[in-house]
């Protein structure tokens, strides 16, 4: 095995892992077992040798350690189970401290730091830091900062240890949202136990969970079978996944209401009246088909007959992990595929001025000069394949110029529906649109999306090219930094893509269309990376598919 397909292994088992451990935190409201979860689970996979984690408490203003676990190593063989560092835990900072948790509780950055730092424990200086890496990574939502992990390794391990931590952030946003509903849980039951939880303190609560929060009543027969369920409360968040007025919601049985999040009630009828019978709670990850976003589940007991659901929508996520696995599997693939292109591409230089050579040698009416014309054809055909090869390999770099994009799109989306059935229209519009580009790469890539298009209209139809302009903020669902981008989209009239096969397309040599290589949409993906833009597909069989490119406008 090569070192990349090593790297691919271990990213998969990585991700693997995080979704694992994403899912397990969701199971549970208990504040302690979700910070066993998150430590001991991080710590079992091997994520981490160690790790120390701090939850951010408001009042008082501190931050306090709460667990710190490390896995020891023999000579060749990791211990059976994380070893606990009893003498760390329950160290309080405040948060106005000099100390380094202290400070990203506070600031809500990650920092990375070579060797001793002074905002470190005083009586940890003794400590060998000389060949030492700490990183202190914050656990954050819209409402700031929840917790702080911690975890070191030595310098040659650095760079594996960052791209650890960036892999690991759809996890760090599911674990800010179980340690935010554990604590908001925790306040309400010290509350109940004091005597002081209001009717409008419950409800403040119950309103202010970023996850949909619903209560349901299982009804049975006669003979005790379960036939449905009736809402009796529900949350603002689940009112917005329902789709449904909480009025509407609120009294009606599931199999009463027509609601694209329960399309096929009849299996949660009988899973919530199993939860409800055993009283063990129950957690899965659910995939609306009308609605195309996915979901994670958690189901309790709140009482006899009674269920409480916890939804939390994790597109996002599971979109992200998605986009690394692409990425990975792009990245190792394209250092192979850039290796053979090379090699490839020296020895056509050597057959085509062969046949060139050849070639002269004949007259030019001569069935042997006619060969020979088609032989060299043949060979700049496979030219061009191995420069495709090689943009797609990891040495591509763009080399970034400004460039206005409506005429580059113009002229090659012309050139290449020439000759076709096709016909093109283009949506511009009234102002610049100019982007910092590699313009032969984004040449590539438009010419690969439009010949995508006509593939999938064999007998002719109309490709809709349409360029906009488009603000980026952290409040789209969309794997890019904020800012503004141009939005370059490619509508066909197309039979449309599967959805069993779509998340399949940018995958190299994955193809649906006889005798087509399957690099096409590989490469447009990968360019496009490499310019810090994405590239989204939306199809539905016989209706057509729209291919969406965005690409970081120029600023300067």
């Amino acid at each position: 095995m090569t070192g990349n397909e090593e790297d691919s292994t271990a990213e998969n088992r990585l991700l693997s892992a995080f979704q694992k451990i994403g899912a397990a935190l969701l199971t549970s409201l208990d504040l302690n077992e979700v910070l066993d979860i998150l430590a001991e689970e991080i710590i079992s996979a091997g994520v981490f040798r160690s790790l120390m984690v701090a939850l951010v408490e408001r009042s008082p203003d501190e931050v306090v350690v709460v667990r710190s676990l490390s896995r020891c190593t023999g000579q060749r063989k990791l211990t059976d189970s994380p070893s606990v560092d009893k003498g760390r835990l329950r160290k309080r900072y405040s948060r106005q401290s000099s100390n380094i948790v202290a400070e990203i509780a506070r600031t809500g950055v990650m920092e990375v730091i070579d060797g001793w730092d002074d905002r470190f424990e005083p009586d940890s200086k003794h400590e060998p830091f000389s060949d030492r890496v700490s990183y202190f990574i914050p656990v954050s939502n819209e409402q700031g900062t929840l917790a702080v992990l911690a975890t070191g390794s030595t310098i040659a391990q650095k760079a594996d240890t960052i791209r650890r931590i960036q892999t690991m952030q759809p996890l760090l946003d599911q674990a800010a949202v179980a340690i935010q509903h554990a604590q908001e849980y925790k306040r309400l039951q010290m509350e109940i136990a004091e005597g002081e939880a209001s009717e409008a303190k419950y409800r403040a609560l119950f309103e202010n969970m970023q996850s949909g929060f619903a209560l349901h009543e299982v009804i049975y027969d006669e003979s005790g079978v379960p036939l449905d369920y009736i809402f009796l409360d529900m949350n603002n968040a689940f009112e917005e996944i329902m789709d449904l007025p909480r009025t509407q919601v609120i009294g009606s049985r599931v199999t009463e209401l027509k609601c694209p999040f329960v399309e096929h009630p009849e299996p949660w009828i009988q899973v919530f009246a199993e939860v409800v019978r055993t009283g063990e709670s129950m957690s899965m990850e659910y995939y609306s088909d009308s609605m195309r976003r996915h979901f994670a589940l958690n189901a309790y007991r709140a009482q006899p007959g009674q269920i409480a659901t916890v939804v939390t929508d994790i597109s996002d996520r599971i979109h992200l992990d998605e986009e690394m696995r692409k990425s990975r599997n792009l990245q190792s693939l394209g250092v192979l595929a850039g290796g053979i292109a090379h090699e490839f591409n020296n020895m056509l230089t050597g057959v085509m001025g062969g046949l060139s050579l050849l070639r002269e040698g004949f007259a030019e009416d001569s069935s042997e000069y006619e060969i020979a014309m088609l032989a060299e054809n043949s060979a700049k055909k496979s030219r061009k394949l191995t420069q495709q090869l090689i943009t797609f390999a990891k040495g591509g770099r763009p080399i970034k110029t400004p460039i206005e994009l409506t005429h580059l799109i113009a002229e090659t989306v012309s050139s290449a529906v020439d000759n076709s059935s096709v016909k093109a229209i283009y949506k511009f519009p009234d102002m610049e649109t100019t982007a910092k580009v590699d313009r032969q790469q984004i040449t590539q890539v438009i010419d690969n999306l439009t010949q995508n298009g006509i593939e999938a209209m064999p007998d002719g139809g109309l490709l809709t090219v349409e360029l906009q302009s488009k603000h980026v903020s952290t409040d789209d669902s969309l794997p890019l930094a904020p800012g503004r981008y141009l939005k370059l989209s490619f509508t066909d009239q197309g039979v449309g893509i599967p959805e069993e096969t779509i998340e399949s397309i940018f995958d190299p040599y994955f193809s649906t269309k006889p005798m087509a290589q399957g690099l096409g949409l590989s490469i447009a993906h990968s360019i496009v990376q490499r310019h810090d833009g994405t590239i989204l597909v939306e199809s539905r069989t016989d209706q057509g598919s729209t291919f969406d490119v965005y690409l970081p406008a120029r600023t300067d």
